[in-house]
This record gives structure tokens, C-alpha cells and sequence, in this order.
């Protein structure tokens, strides 16, 4: 993992251990909270997954109000998405993983693969 200053040390890696899942037809949201003074949220990527085909299934990342990531999701099932390198985000800022709903009895589920703050 390489954050600003190098190899990021394995103390500051959090993993995404927990699924943010959504309510049948409903949204998950993962929140990774603002790093403190001010200090960059950054994440290596998300894994989400659909139990059935969505309808209009999206995944959208938001940070301070605004979309910086939005794609549709068209089959059930994992994905994933990684970033070489990690996405930084405003210093200060929390950032949602966001899993849109996607029709009645769709279940979707959300995490980032790891992120730290620097």
C-alpha cells in the first residue's frame, strides 16, 4: 500500500472487515469519518456485491457534498474496484461509500478494501 510519504506502515491500514448492506430495495452507506486536523482520507478501493440482478443498481463515493466516483452496477453478484494509487480526499473530510437501491428484493452490500488517513 503507498500513501503520500511511501509504503504505508500496517498500523494506519484499516481494512473494510464490515459490509455496509442495504434494506431490501434501500441504500447502504459505508462512512469513513473526517481524519482529524484537518488530515486526507484515502482509500485503496471497494468490493460491493448485489444478491440478485439490480435493476439500477449504482455505486457513487461522495466526499464534502460532492460525487467523485458514480457507475452503474448491472449483474448480481461481487465486484470490485481498485486504485493504483489510492484515492486521496479533502483534508477533513468524511467520505460515503454510497450502494444505491436496486429493486424489490435486492440486497446490496458496500466496503472499501483498505483506507487510512494521512
Amino acid at each position: 500500500m503507498v500513501g503520500k510519504h511511501g509504503l504505508m506502515p500496517k498500523s494506519r491500514r484499516v481494512f473494510g472487515n464490515e459490509w455496509a448492506q442495504s434494506p431490501d430495495n434501500g441504500r447502504g452507506t459505508y462512512t469513513i469519518p473526517a481524519g482529524q486536523h484537518q488530515r486526507a482520507v484515502v482509500i485503496s478501493g471497494f468490493e460491493w456485491s448485489y444478491d440478485a440482478a439490480p435493476t439500477d443498481g449504482r455505486i457513487r463515493i461522495v466526499c464534502n457534498g460532492q460525487e467523485v466516483v458514480n457507475f452503474d452496477v448491472t449483474s448480481s453478484g461481487a465486484g470490485f474496484q481498485d486504485y493504483d494509487p489510492p484515492i486521496r480526499f479533502e483534508g477533513g473530510q468524511a467520505v460515503s461509500l454510497i450502494i444505491d437501491p436496486a429493486g424489490a428484493g435486492v440486497i446490496g452490500k458496500i466496503r472499501p478494501k483498505a483506507h487510512w488517513v494521512e
